[in-house]
C-alpha cells in the first residue's frame, strides 16, 4: 500500500432517516471521526480519559451534514506502519492532506527487517502535490512540488500535524483570501495588488483576527523577506525585481497565522498572482456537423492557458488539447462547450449548439435580450462554489416569498424547474453531477422580480 490519494481516500456516505434532505460536505474527513460522529448523532455524550482528555482523536462531523459548504481547513492525518519486512516495517509512512494540498512524508527503507533498520542510513523522501479544491489541478499527483522552493510555505505548514510535531491532532483555522480587483486576471509591473484575508475557525464561523489571543497575520512573499501583518495587504508590483517580471509567470503569496505563544501555524493559504496581461489567451472555434458525425475546425489559440476540456454535451468530456471527431448515437440538441483556465481563477468559455437531425429546441428559457436585462438587476441570492463540480448551495440572506428556481444552459433552454409555493429556504443545496460541463444560468422568478445567476459546471 502506499499514500497517493488513489489509496487513502475514499467515500464517506451518512444516512440519518431522521433528516433524508441529502447533502454534500466538502470538508476534510478521518476515518477516526466515525466514533465521535456517531455518537453524536446518537446523543451519547463523548468519553473522557481520567485525566480529563477526550478519548476520541476525530470530530464529530456533524456541524457540516446540513452546510457542507462551511469555509475551514481540516489537514487530515494517514500513517502505514507495516509488519516486519515489508516497507514501512521500520518507520511509519505519513501524509497530511488538506483541502488543497496532500503532503507526504517518509523514510525509504534500508534494512531487512526491524533488527537491522539502521544498518544502512534510510533516505528521507517528501512529496507534495497541489491537487487543487476541486480536483482541478493536479487530480493524479502526477507534479511533485516538495523540492519548489515557492510551495517550501506549505510543507512547513502541513508537517506540522505529523505525530511528533506541534499541530498533530490540532485544528485549523481557513484564511480566505480575496483580491480587492478580482477582475484582474493578470498583473503587470505598473499595479498595485490589494488582498484583504478572513479568518474561519473550525467549525466555519467567521473570526476577526485582531480578537484572537496570542496570534498574528502574516504576509509573506516568493521573492523579497518583507513582512506584512493584519488582516489587509498590499504589493506593489513595481517592487517586483525585473528578473522575476521578466523570468516568471508568477509571483507567490502566503499569508499564515501565527500563534506567538509557541510559534504554530495555525493557518495558511498560498495565492498565486499571475503576471504579464500580454499572455492573455484569446481562443475560438467552429464546428461541422456531417450526419451524426462534429468534427472542430479553425481551432485558435494564443498566449498561455492549461486544463483543455472538451464536453460533447452527451457525457463524452475530454482533457486533451484538440478532440478528433465525434459521433452522437441519438438525434438531438447538444451544447459542445470548450473550457480553458488561465491566469488568476480566470477561464475562457466557448459553447456551440450542435444540431443533430431536425432537433429544433421547444422549451427556451431566456433570450439574449432578456439576459441584458438581468444583467443590470441586482440579485438576492448567493451561489457557492462557483465553479462548481458535483452541488451548489444557493443562500438567501433575506426571506423570499412564492417562486420558481430554474436552470438553464447557455442557450438560453431550460434544464430544470423547481417551484416554492411557500417561499425559498434560507439555503438549499443542487445536485449538479448529470450536467454536462459548461455554464449555465440560475433564475429565481417571483411575481415581483427576477433574479440570475451565471455559474460554471466543471467535472
Amino acid at each position: 500500500s502506499t499514500l497517493w490519494e488513489t489509496d487513502v481516500r475514499t467515500s464517506l456516505l451518512i444516512a440519518d432517516l431522521r433528516d433524508p434532505e441529502p447533502a454534500v460536505s466538502y470538508r476534510m474527513a478521518g476515518f477516526v471521526d466515525l466514533m465521535p460522529t456517531l455518537l453524536d448523532l446518537a446523543g451519547v455524550d463523548l468519553p473522557y480519559f481520567p485525566d480529563g482528555n477526550l478519548y476520541p482523536d476525530g470530530r464529530s462531523l456533524t456541524p457540516f451534514m446540513h452546510d457542507g459548504f462551511k469555509k475551514t481547513d481540516r489537514p487530515v492525518l494517514s500513517t502505514i506502519a507495516n509488519a516486519n519486512g515489508k516497507p514501512a516495517s521500520c518507520y511509519p509512512h505519513h501524509s497530511v492532506r488538506n483541502n488543497r494540498f496532500h503532503f507526504i512524508h517518509y523514510m525509504v527503507q534500508s534494512g531487512t527487517n526491524v533488527m537491522d533498520c539502521d544498518s544502512v542510513p534510510g533516505a528521507l523522501e517528501e512529496e507534495l502535490y497541489d491537487i487543487g479544491y476541486e480536483k482541478e489541478t493536479d487530480p493524479n499527483e502526477w507534479n511533485n512540488l516538495a523540492y519548489d522552493p515557492n510551495y517550501a510555505p506549505v510543507i512547513t505548514f502541513l508537517k506540522q500535524w505529523i505525530p511528533g510535531h506541534p499541530m498533530y491532532l490540532q485544528e485549523a483555522y481557513y484564511l480566505e483570501l480575496t483580491p480587492d480587483d478580482s477582475a484582474v486576471c493578470l498583473y503587470d509591473n505598473d499595479t498595485n495588488i490589494s488582498f484583504s484575508c478572513q479568518v474561519y475557525d473550525s467549525l466555519g464561523t467567521l473570526t476577526d483576527p485582531g480578537t484572537l489571543a496570542h496570534h498574528v497575520l502574516e504576509w509573506t512573499n516568493n521573492y523579497d523577506e518583507t513582512v506584512q501583518y493584519g488582516s489587509s495587504y498590499m504589493l506593489n508590483a513595481g517592487s517586483i525585481p525585473d528578473a522575476v517580471m521578466l523570468d516568471e509567470n508568477a509571483v507567490y503569496l502566503y499569508a499564515q497565522l501565527r500563534d506567538t505563544t509557541n510559534q504554530n501555524i495555525t493557518g495558511f493559504q498560498l495565492y498565486t498572482i499571475h503576471l504579464h496581461s500580454e499572455d492573455a489567451p484569446t481562443m475560438s472555434f467552429s464546428h461541422a456537423v456531417d450526419d451524426h458525425t462534429v468534427s472542430i475546425s479553425g481551432y485558435s489559440l494564443s498566449g498561455s492557458a492549461i486544463d483543455p476540456v472538451w464536453n460533447f454535451g452527451d457525457g463524452t468530456v475530454l482533457h486533451i488539447a484538440l478532440p478528433g471527431a465525434h459521433t452522437y448515437s441519438e438525434d438531438g440538441y447538444y451544447q459542445l462547450t470548450h473550457t480553458l483556465r488561465y491566469g488568476n481563477d480566470c477561464m475562457l468559455i466557448q459553447t456551440d449548439t450542435v444540431i443533430i437531425g431536425d432537433t429544433i429546441p421547444e422549451d427556451t428559457l431566456i433570450t439574449d435580450t432578456t439576459l441584458l436585462i438581468l444583467d443590470l438587476m441586482e440579485n438576492q441570492f448567493e451561489v457557492n462554489p462557483n465553479p462548481a463540480s458535483s452541488s451548489i448551495q444557493v443562500s438567501w440572506p433575506q426571506p423570499s416569498g412564492p417562486g420558481t428556481f430554474m436552470i438553464g444552459n447557455s442557450s438560453g433552454v431550460l434544464i430544470s424547474k423547481r417551484s416554492y409555493p411557500e417561499g425559498m429556504p434560507e439555503s438549499t443545496i443542487w445536485h449538479l453531477e448529470q450536467l454536462p460541463a459548461g455554464l449555465y444560468f440560475i433564475i429565481w422568478q417571483t411575481e415581483q422580480h427576477t433574479d440570475l445567476r451565471r455559474i460554471a459546471v466543471t467535472h
